[in-house]
């Protein structure tokens, strides 16, 4: 049973895959337990805000690939999130994870994704502040965010991966 609580908001459901036309959703994930987001569940769309549901527990890889969202809230009950989930992604302005995710931080305000047990950035936004405490900046966290003119990268910072700032 899939619910979607949406605020001026047209759904198309075509070949498993929720494409949404909208300014501000709030959405459930499409397994009857609500715990898991399929991938490709939100691509191409004009949704500028997304809060997934308190229960969800993991993000599929590339779930908002090529989006125009400007502002993420992640829920304390997030334990896994895909390979690529926010990739191209240039409008994201805003990254908020719950202080209760013991997997995942959003760390001094910092208006980035962190994984928490490997202090890895996975998803920065054009006015990210990178923490000291950030050992590895990841594949494509700062990719394709047009709006980045620079950035401070802290000496803790180890190591860079591919693509890490791709543009």
């Amino acid at each position: 049973a899939q619910k979607t609580n949406v605020q001026q908001c047209l759904l198309k459901l075509q070949t498993n895959k929720l494409y949404l036309l909208t300014t501000t959703t709030v959405l459930e994930s499409k397994d009857s337990n609500n715990k898991y987001y399929d991938p490709l569940a939100i691509y191409a769309g004009s949704t500028e805000t997304v809060t997934l549901p308190e229960n969800l527990e993991t993000i599929g890889s590339y779930a908002f690939n090529n989006n125009n969202i400007k502002s993420l809230y992640i829920p304390a009950s997030v334990t896994s999130i895909g390979e690529d989930a926010f990739k191209e992604s240039p409008s994201l302005e805003t990254i908020i994870v719950d202080g209760d995710n013991k997997y995942y931080d959003s760390r001094n305000n910092s208006n980035a994704l962190i994984e928490t047990s490997t202090n890895k950035l996975l998803v920065g936004t054009h006015n990210t502040i990178i923490p000291n405490t950030v050992d590895i900046i990841g594949s494509y966290a700062f990719a394709y965010k047009t709006l980045l003119f620079g950035i401070e990268i802290p000496e803790g910072v180890v190591e860079i991966k591919d693509y890490a700032f791709y543009h």
